[in-house]
Formats: structure tokens, C-alpha cells, sequence
């Protein structure tokens, strides 16, 4: 909980009447408050719960393909393509950092690409 708002949360699939219309067959998954899930410990990227268990596309799902087939060296490439992206730092204190400046570059310079990128609450923070 961060500031009285839950940003996200482990859906336990105990209730049976869940807004998310969780099942108790499920494995451990974090959803956000969008209903979509987050991957692994990564914030402000989300994959819908309908293409759960399916593999995911490159077009619907640009970035996700891209770190999975390219690294974070792929989707510098691709910000840097799609929106001139070029990193503010000399040194990152590791990928994830360096991935969540690209990530909000792209919601702030009008990437207008599917909606992976959410919630785009996650990015407003300076």
C-alpha cells in the first residue's frame, strides 16, 4: 500500500464472487486494479487476463516480445526508433532501472502502441 492506494494485489481466489471473477484453479497472480496481470516484479507493465496462458503476440504485446527475444538492449533499440529515446544516465544501478526509464519515456512521449504500458498511473511519478 502506497499513500492509501493500493497499487496492486495477490489475488487468493477465495472469495468466489471476486470483481476479477478469479478462479480457485489458478496459480499465484498479481493483478492490478485494472484486472490485468503484472509480470513478475514488473510494475507498470501488464498483460490482459484474457491472453493468460496463450503465447503472446508481437503486436499486441510489442515490449513484453521484445525484452523476451532482445533484452533490455532491444527495447532501447526500439524507443530509440519509435520515439528517439536516449538514455539521461551514465551508469543504471541495473536493467530494471534502465528498463523504467524507457517504459516512461514511451507513456510520456506519446507511444501510442498497445496498452502494456499500464497502469500509466505508474508513470506519472517523476
Amino acid at each position: 500500500m502506497s499513500g492509501g492506494i493500493i497499487t496492486n494485489y495477490f489475488c487468493t481466489s477465495r472469495c468466489g464472487h471476486c470483481l476479477y471473477n478469479c478462479s480457485p484453479h489458478w496459480e499465484k497472480r498479481y493483478i492490478d486494479l485494472f484486472g490485468n496481470y503484472i509480470p513478475g516484479l514488473c510494475s507498470g507493465l501488464s498483460i490482459s487476463i484474457e491472453d493468460l496462458g496463450k503465447p503472446l503476440s508481437d503486436e499486441t504485446y510489442p515490449i513484453l516480445t521484445t525484452l523476451y527475444h532482445y533484452g533490455i538492449r532491444g527495447l532501447v533499440k526500439m524507443a530509440e526508433d519509435l520515439v528517439g529515446f536516449s538514455p539521461q544516465k551514465d551508469l543504471y544501478i541495473n536493467k530494471c532501472d534502465l528498463c523504467t526509464e524507457v517504459r516512461t519515456f514511451l507513456v510520456k512521449n506519446d507511444y501510442n502502441g498497445p496498452k502494456e504500458l499500464n497502469p500509466v498511473e505508474f508513470y506519472s511519478r517523476s
